[in-house]
């Protein structure tokens, strides 16, 4: 398995250029502008190259030894309102353990552009691609580095 994208965020004493956990956003409070270059975007299309659609989207996390579930919550990024969109209600996300959000696919969507894909470490979501944001919310867990990962899942019943 590999994932497609991964970020981190780290609690405790947080290196230079490094985000501290839960400084995405907190419960409800939906992100700002249009994705762009987030570290904590997954931006893909809605089908793989055989058709199958994305029916979720798949998210792992490792910690410290003694991390805990966090509470995190997907966004969809919608290009005709221009707005963001929670996807269902925050989940605990476990660490150790592929974690499911349901993704929001519809039907015959435009793919992402060559021109779309990572350069220089920047991703820019084309209208109709699936731009999904993991927001991951501080709790009692040990100070460390947290990583964090995302990928469109094609299976279609649960784990």
């Amino acid at each position: 398995m590999r994932m497609h994208m991964r970020f981190s965020r780290w609690k405790g004493a947080t290196p230079p250029g490094q985000v501290t956990l839960g400084f995405d956003g907190g419960a409800g409070v939906p992100p700002t502008g249009e994705p762009s270059t987030q570290d904590n975007m997954l931006i893909c299309g809605f089908a793989n190259g055989s058709g199958f659609p994305a029916h979720r989207v798949a998210v792992t996390y490792r910690g410290p030894a003694a991390a805990i579930g966090l509470v995190a919550q997907l966004w969809l990024y919608d290009h005709l309102t221009l707005a963001w969109y929670e996807v269902g209600a925050p989940l605990t996300i476990v660490p150790n353990r592929v974690n499911f959000f349901d993704v929001v696919a519809l039907s015959d969507p435009p793919q992402i552009a060559r021109a779309s894909l990572p350069v220089g470490g920047s991703v820019v979501a084309t209208a109709g691609s699936i731009a999904a944001m993991l927001v991951v919310q501080d709790g009692a867990t040990p100070n460390g580095e947290y990583v964090f990962a995302m990928g469109p899942d094609l299976t279609v019943l649960p784990l």
